[in-house]
């Protein structure tokens, strides 16, 4: 079974302080700068920031928690995922993340650009030349 505590070197019960030395720690050891062109150095590596990935993440922690004895992720099938658990992301995590970053402020900002923009073009405000506008204030 998949387990990113064993990859790291440390014990499921270890704190976060332990859990990021242990994580640069390895960085360091295997580090595609320290080892150019060493293969297995980056497939490992791959594996070690996959593994701090999930412990650092709770949601990807209870992913984990669903693997049976075998190491298949329950559900349709009982198919092994390709990858590490966090390696394929849901929709619902997307859609989460898109909306942490752009949130809704943004999309209102856009509408609103939108609609103030129509409006100008119906009514023609905001197209003469600066000179002729600062002259009609005058």
């Amino acid at each position: 079974m998949y387990d990113p505590y064993q990859i790291l070197g440390v014990s499921p019960d270890a704190s976060m302080e332990e859990i990021r030395k242990a994580y640069t720690a390895l960085a360091m050891q295997y580090h595609p700068d320290k080892n150019p062109g060493d293969r297995e150095a980056a497939r490992r590596m791959d594996e070690i920031n996959n593994a701090y990935d999930i412990v650092r993440d709770p949601a990807m922690l209870a992913r984990l928690g669903e693997m049976t004895k075998d190491g298949r992720l329950r559900g349709k099938g009982g198919a092994a995922p390709a990858k590490a658990p966090n390696a394929a992301r849901s929709n619902e995590e997307y859609n989460n993340y898109v909306q942490r970053v752009f949130g809704k402020t943004f999309i209102i900002c856009v509408i609103v650009f939108f609609i103030v923009w129509i409006f100008m073009r119906l009514f023609g405000i905001g197209l003469a030349e600066p000179a002729a506008a600062a002259a009609a204030l005058l």
